[in-house]
């Protein structure tokens, strides 16, 4: 019977451990992506078929955004995009793209945890 609580023990301690590991990995991994430099090739989503269906996330921020104009936080954008067009973006994926539409494209402006379109900006 000892041997099953050495390795209950063992066990417990490689699954604290990969979530530690699994936590440092997701934490460098946004770090990654809010260094990277803007790009013009950012993933596009196919949505539905025909021309003019493919997305970027930036474009989907700014539909769900002019749809939903009261503001949205992070996780709102998250669920909005989601309900939208069926796609799940990671948080660590959306925080630079928010970014680069805020300080690249001024076409978002940031009010405490809140985002808006920028009224004059509005595509």
């Amino acid at each position: 019977m000892n041997i099953y609580k050495t390795l209950d023990s063992r066990e417990a301690e490689i699954k604290d451990l990969q979530a530690q590991l699994e936590q440092e990995l997701k934490d460098i991994l946004a770090a990654k992506a809010a260094l990277s430099p803007p790009t013009d090739k950012e993933q596009t989503f196919k949505l539905g078929r025909g021309r003019g269906s493919k997305f970027t996330v930036q474009d989907m921020v700014i539909n769900v955004l002019l749809d939903y104009n009261k503001g949205a936080d992070v996780f709102q954008i998250i669920k909005l995009i989601k309900s939208k067009y069926g796609i799940d973006i990671k948080r660590e994926s959306l925080s630079p793209r928010l970014s680069r539409l805020k300080n690249n494209d001024k076409l978002l402006e940031l009010r405490g945890s809140y985002w808006f379109l920028i009224p004059q900006r509005k595509p």
